[in-house]
């Protein structure tokens, strides 16, 4: 999985898998030393999720600003 509807990531970060095997992962846009690319695809920093087996994300949170997942 490299994308959602289509475009690019902006750079899947933090992620929590919860007890059913479902991956949930924040996608902030700070951007790496070794990316090649300049912008983003997607316009916000959004959180996502991955039911198990599923081949594609459904966002769960958006227009997130500098987002993190926290686990007690």
């Amino acid at each position: 999985m490299a994308d959602f509807e289509s475009k690019q990531f902006n750079g899947p970060n933090d992620l929590w898998i919860n007890a059913k095997g479902g991956i949930y992962f924040t996608d902030p846009h700070y951007k790496r030393h070794y990316w090649t690319r300049t912008g983003t695809d997607l316009s916000s920093d959004d959180v996502y999720y991955l039911p198990k087996g599923a081949k594609q994300a459904k966002r769960v949170a958006a227009g997130m600003v500098r987002q993190s997942i926290a686990c007690q």
